[in-house]
């Protein structure tokens, strides 16, 4: 450097912050829509930008989201549970071109829960028939009472359903007052003895069958966490427990219904019954109050009865077992050691 120059200054480039919901502004919007599929409540997203809230609201993203989240099986229920403003026209004609199932039992549970209920009504009776309540309660019950599962849909939405319901099932002869669920119950000799309900479902197979692939007929999800006493049908909208315990109860007699569900749009029939299913064969084998003729099974009787759900894709998982323990526990001298070598 000769004599009288300055050293050339170094220019200092100072990073620029970019605020994170520029980054997320700037993906593309199938990115977006993806992101979105991911979350258990994408409602906080929404809250980003009005770039998030548009799209989070899509009629085609909700769809995805509810189909990605229940599968396309139980999907239209959710949209009914979570009601207004979630569930609009838009978002049922979605559901229905990307086939989510729809049977006559839904049809027939919608029709029970639909309608704004009297509120006054509600309090002069609870008033009369429960006097003076604690106001926790007495106010817990009326929301109970007031908002059933399917009671805010808007009527059009309501309409489109039960249009959907027509045109699949029987038109004008639909039995929207009937109940599949108790048909199938009657059908699969709910009312019998194990012993005694093998004869008469078999003699009922053709029919339930056709309740399956011509009604569609599936049960509704229940709540991990069902009460065993509660409300049949729950106002929640969710399948009484028991019900389930139908279900079960009719794949233990006759297996091969688990294929028929699987091949009319039913994959989850086994994750929704496993643990009423490996419980109830358990239960079959080393009944409660067993009859003086009941003969103890043997190792090789229990792996093959286990070993025949296990093939239709029912699990024995750690958990189950640690609660079939509990089930059985004054019985651990009969079933422990088979239960734990099976």
């Amino acid at each position: 450097m000769s004599t009288g120059q300055f050293p050339r200054p170094i220019l200092m480039i100072m990073p620029v912050t970019v605020p994170p919901r520029m980054y997320l502004n700037n993906l593309a919007p199938e990115l977006k829509v993806e992101i979105i599929l991911h979350l258990r409540n994408p409602t906080s997203l929404a809250r980003c930008s009005r770039e998030w809230n548009n799209i989070v609201n899509l009629p085609s993203t909700k769809s995805k989201w509810l189909i990605g989240r229940h599968g396309r099986t139980h999907a239209l229920f959710h949209a009914v549970r979570m009601g207004e403003p979630f569930i609009n026209l838009d978002v049922v004609e979605c559901l229905f071109a990307q086939k989510a199932h729809i049977s006559r039992y839904f049809i027939q549970r919608l029709v029970l829960g639909f309608g704004k209920c009297d509120s006054r009504l509600i309090d002069l009776k609870l008033t009369h028939n429960m006097g003076a309540l604690v106001p926790g309660r007495r106010k817990s019950i009326q929301n109970k009472i007031r908002s059933p599962w399917a009671s805010n849909l808007s009527f059009d939405v309501y309409s489109r359903i039960l249009k959907e319901g027509h045109d699949r099932f029987d038109g004008n002869d639909i039995p929207i007052r009937g109940n599949d669920m108790e048909s199938f119950y009657y059908l699969s000799a709910g009312p019998l003895v194990i012993n005694q309900a093998r004869t008469k479902l078999k003699k009922n197979k053709k029919e339930i069958k056709t309740l399956i692939r011509r009604y569609s007929h599936i049960p509704i999800q229940t709540q991990s966490r069902a009460a065993i006493f509660d409300d049949c049908p729950p106002s929640d909208g969710y399948e009484n427990v028991r019900q389930l315990t139908v279900i079960a109860r009719a794949i233990l007699i006759y297996p091969k219904l688990v294929n028929v569900w699987k091949k009319n749009g039913y994959p989850e029939i086994v994750n929704d019954v496993n643990d009423l299913v490996m419980q109830g064969s358990l239960l079959i084998l080393y009944p409660s109050s067993p009859s003086e003729d009941w003969v103890k099974p043997g190792l090789a009787q229990v792996v093959d009865e286990l070993n025949d759900l296990i093939l239709l894709g029912f699990e024995l998982t750690d958990a189950l077992i640690g609660d079939v323990l509990i089930l059985f526990e004054h019985r651990l001298k009969d079933i422990g050691e088979i239960l734990i070598d099976a």
